[in-house]
């Protein structure tokens, strides 16, 4: 399995901003993530247009991989 970071363009209340979600591939890591969802809707994170989902490597400089921040 994999990891993968999901995050997109959502903007408002109650919309999921981003996921990490282990997977054996891009495409079930969007379904997983798409399961999930807010108000957003499935296809949201299905749709790359909208969305960026990235393998997540060991490798690399420490540093905080996903802050889903909403002040309001």
């Amino acid at each position: 399995m994999k990891l993968y970071l999901l995050t997109g363009n959502s903007q408002g209340y109650d919309c999921a901003h981003g996921f990490v979600v282990r997977a054996p591939d891009e495409e079930q890591a969007r379904r997983l993530a798409a399961r999930e969802c807010g108000d957003e809707g499935p296809r949201f994170w299905i749709a790359q247009r909208h969305t960026k989902c990235v393998e997540l490597l060991p490798e690399g400089d420490a540093k905080v991989i996903l802050r889903d921040f909403n002040a309001g």
